[in-house]
């Protein structure tokens, strides 16, 4: 289905394009609003320019429908002259915040303040349901357009800021019919959003983020654990190298010793210490001295005297 978007006359409406690019792309249709406007769930339009500025303006704007007919085309403000151009609209202070009016042709309203000129007016008043945005209206982000022309599209924005949002909901009909002549609105350039009585649309996480997340969540424990690693291989090398340290000191002092041990060794024999040796050596000495003395002091017999020995004895 094409996404042209019309007037509530049928009249070609350039300057707008579908507020539901999804919808057109199922055969469906759509509401329209300006590119970058805010598309709420009644089929009205809001810019930021106004919501900046706290203007009480919204705009119904056209539909992919040419007859006009179908359910998604706003029908606020489309009775009589209404119908050849977009209209303004505002909205009107009430306790359950779906009291709206169409903006008088005839009364000119100055771009400041929350204008609700027209929210006595039986002939403008009618009922709808309170603003809530659900989409932004975007041309596809494959093509790069400079100005809007038929054939553009939307695509839906961030996800409903409620889900009391429904895109096929029917808004409730209560324009007033008017036989005053009006001249077409001028609509800002930029986007609008009035004053919301409901929350916006809250923007989907980035995927970034979630990647972020996800890193963070395993590459912390891989870190902690390759840290860990590295600490009980050090701690074992450390070990490792103090016990090397210690056998070689050990080796180092056993042939120190080794090497003492062969300077001083004895050179007596036996396995006598060098106090017994002399000890034996001089009792050895003295019992040599004993026996020659007691040899020399031995009798010599008469039968061994010599015989002149004898002959004078017995003179």
């Amino acid at each position: 289905m094409a996404s042209q978007c019309f007037y509530p006359n049928g009249t070609i409406y350039n300057d707008v394009i579908p507020c539901n690019g999804t919808a057109v792309a199922d055969g469906q249709h759509s509401s329209c609003c300006r590119s970058n406007d805010l598309c709420l769930t009644n089929g009205l339009c809001m810019s930021t320019e106004d919501h900046d500025a706290d203007r009480n303006y919204y705009w119904r704007e056209g539909c992919t429908d040419e007859s006009y007919s179908d359910n998604a085309c706003p029908k606020q403000c489309t009775s009589g002259d209404f119908a050849n151009d977009n209209h303004k609209i505002f909205h009107c202070p009430s306790s359950d915040n779906t009291k709206w009016t169409c903006k008088d042709p005839a009364k000119p309203h100055p771009l400041v303040g929350t204008v609700t000129d027209g929210c006595d007016d039986p002939n403008l008043v009618f009922t709808d349901i309170a603003p809530l945005i659900y989409a932004t209206a975007k041309l596809p982000s494959v093509s790069t357009a400079t100005s809007k022309s038929a054939g553009s599209s939307a695509t839906p924005a961030a996800s409903p800021a409620s889900t009391a949002i429904s895109a096929s909901s029917e808004p409730t009909n209560s324009s007033p019919s008017s036989n005053t002549s009006s001249s077409p609105s001028n609509h800002p350039s930029s986007n609008p959003m009035g004053a919301l009585t409901s929350g916006s649309p809250q923007p989907s996480e980035p995927a970034s983020t979630s990647a972020l997340t996800i890193g963070l969540g395993v590459g912390i424990p891989l870190g902690v654990i390759s840290i860990a690693s590295l600490a009980a291989v050090v701690f074992l090398l450390l070990r490792r190298r103090r016990r090397a340290d210690k056998a070689e000191g050990l080796a180092s002092y056993q042939a120190k010793d080794a090497e003492i041990h062969e300077v001083y060794t004895p050179s007596w024999t036996d396995s006598q210490y060098p106090s017994e040796k002399y000890a034996h050596e001089a009792t050895t000495r003295l019992h040599e001295a004993n026996a020659q003395r007691e040899a020399a002091e031995l009798p010599v017999p008469d039968a061994e005297l010599p015989s002149s020995s004898t002959k004078s004895l017995k003179r």
